[in-house]
This record gives structure tokens, sequence and C-alpha cells, in this order.
């Protein structure tokens, strides 16, 4: 499976899961209080790494460099283009990566008001381009 493939794969997991009512998912979820909290931070993670994924796939001298990180790479060559599908998506993976590393690294800190149902949109939109660059 490549990294698009990858992508797709995750944003359908998290559409699915977000808006299934009755799961094995929820029913574990069920058992601790923090149930809305762990699956926002979870979805949080997918949803930045689809993104991810998605755009590193179109970037081979990113993907395969040693060196740095990909991620800050990511950034920079997003923010060098000023098409405005890339300013969108640099907007979103912007976005995502402040609240991917407040969910994963500062747990206890508060996420702000979120949709995940708008998160899922934002990133869906970006997963199904033909092209991003």
């Amino acid at each position: 499976m490549n990294n698009k493939e990858f992508a797709l794969n995750t944003k359908q997991f998290i559409y699915e899961m977000n808006n299934k009512k009755e799961n094995l998912f929820n029913e574990i979820l069920d058992k601790t209080e923090f149930k809305d909290d762990i699956f926002i931070h979870m979805s949080i993670n997918r949803l930045y790494y689809a993104l991810y994924n998605r755009i590193i796939e179109e970037l081979p001298h990113i993907k395969h460099s040693s060196k740095g990180s990909k991620h800050k790479q990511i950034l920079q060559e997003l923010s060098q283009n000023q098409n405005p599908t890339i300013r969108n998506t640099l907007r979103i993976f912007r976005e995502l990566q402040d609240l991917r590393i407040t969910a994963d690294y500062y747990p206890e800190q508060t996420l702000p008001n979120l949709s995940l149902n708008v998160l899922i949109a934002k990133v869906n939109r970006i997963l199904n381009y033909k092209k991003i660059f």
C-alpha cells in the first residue's frame, strides 16, 4: 500500500468510526470517562498522518531524504508556493500539526472546541485531489 492509499484508508476509517454508534471501539471506550478525549486525540493524529502521507507522496525528494525533519521540509515546500490550493493545504496542514502536537505530547491540555466532521471534510478534500503540486 502506498502513502496515498494509506491516507485514503485512514480517512475512511476515521469517518466510519466517527459516524458509527455501536462498535467494538465504542464499547471499549465506554469503560473510561475520557472516551471522547481519547477518540478526538487519536482522530487528530490519524488525520494529520493521512494528510502528511498524501502530501509526501508527491514530494519524493522529501520522502527519500535523510536530512532533518520531513515535517519541517513539507512545511517549507508548501510555504514557498503561492498557488491557492497549496496555500489552503498549508493552512490545514499547520492546523492539524498544531492539534496533533497538543493531542500527542500534551494530553493534559484542553484542545480547542472543534468538529471532527469539519476536520474530516477538510482533509478529505485534499486527499481526493488528483494532484496537490
